[in-house]
């Protein structure tokens, strides 16, 4: 007996190896895939951030001089009362109003300036960046005068 369990021995050897061999050849085309599927998960999360990296500059101006708002606080006014102009630039050296408010004007994201205009009035905001480029908004500012009964 103890010969058939030796003959029988040596016939499974062969057989368990190659199937030791396949096993771990599974098991290393799972691992590889697993990396390989994680690894192509992180490329294209990473295209992904530039790509709203790049529309975030875009939306900002990108390397050129964007206005983003130009706004009044009202649009229409009794004669006497005054409004601010909102202003919101991206990637300006300079920034002008005119006619001229009264307050200071420069680049800013978010500013608003004091006006009060004596009759309707067209109010044109200039923004140039450092390479000359310049864009151009305008708003009008309505005033109207009070009926006295």
């Amino acid at each position: 007996m103890a010969n058939e369990e030796k003959t029988l021995t040596k016939r499974m050897l062969p057989l368990t190896s190659v199937l030791v061999v396949i096993a771990l050849a599974y098991a290393g085309w799972v691992v590889f895939s697993r990396w390989r599927e994680g690894r192509q998960a992180e490329t294209q999360y990473e295209q992904k951030q530039r790509e709203d990296a790049r529309k975030v500059v875009e939306a900002y101006g990108g390397e050129r001089v964007k206005i983003h708002t130009f706004s009044a606080e009202s649009g229409s006014l009794a004669k006497g009362q005054s409004t601010q102009l909102c202003y919101g630039v991206a990637n300006a050296k300079e920034v002008s109003i005119e006619p001229k408010p009264a307050e200071e004007t420069w680049p800013s994201m978010s500013r608003c300036v004091k006006v009060q205009p004596e009759q309707d009035t067209t109010y044109i905001l200039s923004a140039k960046d450092a390479q000359g480029h310049e864009e151009k908004a305008q708003l009008t500012v309505e005033v109207h005068r009070l009926k006295v009964k």
